[in-house]
């Protein structure tokens, strides 16, 4: 496993809700990759996910429908730039779509950061906590670990990637001290 650095919770804590915060991850797909859609929390060291939306055979209409249903407001929904034309789509039909920054080798600077963080997934998140049990790196054909990640098992972390990570940065790092003394750490 890639990540050996998360854990399962029940649900996203009221305080890390009200303090944290928030994003939303978008990895679009269709026919036999499914659209993932995961919301993020991220204080500090710690981030929370909870898996919205991960289906196949979605349109851009019926998934920003989906998305819509979880009360999301205006919170940004960083996207999977290789689509624009998915990005207008949800823009038009009112959700604050924006195009994730990938930068230079963004997939792996995207899994080495999130390994500096503490994740917790929620237990409803079932397809997310697969793809977390599953993500492996890629071996040569001597079976030799290879430094990139094998292309399968990582829509929804993809989708956090965008959420929470643009080409070489962060795009929410600030502690929160108020969060850390409701949670008594």
């Amino acid at each position: 496993m890639i990540f050996q650095n998360w854990s399962v919770v029940q649900d996203v804590p009221d305080e890390v809700k009200r303090y944290s915060r928030r994003s939303i991850g978008v990895d679009f797909g269709f026919s036999v990759d499914p659209a993932a859609v995961i919301d993020c929390y991220l204080n500090g060291n710690d981030l929370y996910l909870d898996e919205l939306v991960y289906e196949t055979d979605l349109i851009n209409s019926v998934l920003a429908k989906r998305i819509k249903e979880h009360d999301i407001g205006f919170t940004p929904a960083y996207c999977d730039s290789a689509e624009p034309k998915s990005i207008t789509d949800l823009k038009n039909a009112g959700i604050n779509a924006k195009e994730a920054i990938k930068g230079h080798d963004s997939v792996r600077s995207g899994i080495d950061y999130l390994l500096g963080l503490n994740i917790y997934i929620t237990r409803r998140s079932s397809n997310l906590i697969l793809e977390f049990q599953n993500y492996t790196w890629r071996k040569d054909r001597n079976g030799k670990t290879l430094p990139e990640p094998i292309d399968d098992f990582n829509h929804g972390i993809d989708a956090v990637r965008y959420g929470v990570f643009d080409g070489n940065k962060p795009k929410m790092s600030a502690p929160n001290t108020r969060l850390r003394g409701a949670l008594g750490i």
